[in-house]
């Protein structure tokens, strides 16, 4: 199947190009990289939990504000073990800034002692095993994948599943029920 992209030329024109889907692919890949040299994780983190926390906390919330909110949340509680233990109305204290506090401070809570009581306050490096944590959906499963353990691992939300069938490189069906987005998992 042939696909097209537009290029302009010197004159500043527009033109199409034709491309493979993997040429297309490659070159949309490569553009990117240009625009965006250093793209990568936003939210601050120093361990694998607090990214786990942070990504949470960042559903409905700029990674900016949740990197403000988990300074206090952190300093109040400094480890896995710590939090587990903290009371979940003091959690949804703290992150209430972020919005949704009650059921982040109810996942956050249960998936620390879930960290604590079964993977020894260490976070999994499956991917499946990810899942299984409160809160923890596709998205920021890859994204502990990816930037925690280096493993293959695409972070995509709704925007990026828009434009990959925009740019004709899934004909994936447009119900949101059925997309599934990981790899090498």
């Amino acid at each position: 199947m042939i696909q097209w992209i537009l290029q302009k030329t010197d004159e500043g024109k527009a033109e199409t190009i034709p491309m493979t889907k993997q040429e297309l692919a490659l070159e949309i890949i490569e553009r990117l990289k240009r625009e965006y040299p250093d793209a990568g994780c936003t939210l601050d983190y120093n361990q694998a939990w607090k990214l786990l926390v942070s990504v949470r906390l960042a559903a409905q919330c700029t990674d900016a504000r949740v990197n403000v909110v988990v300074h206090e949340l952190y300093k109040k509680y400094p480890d896995v073990e710590a939090l587990a233990k903290a009371p979940v109305e003091e959690i949804e204290r703290i992150v209430k800034p972020c919005g949704l506090g009650k059921s982040k401070a109810r996942d956050i809570s249960a998936c620390m002692k879930i960290l604590r009581d079964q993977y020894g306050g260490k976070v999994p490096d499956q991917f499946e095993a990810l899942l299984q944590l409160p809160g923890v959906g596709r998205k920021s499963a890859n994204l502990i994948m990816g930037d925690v353990f280096g493993k293959p691992a695409i972070v995509t939300d709704t925007h990026c599943i828009r434009l990959v069938i925009v740019w004709g490189w899934s004909m994936a069906s447009r119900n949101r029920k059925r997309w599934k987005w990981h790899c090498g998992n």
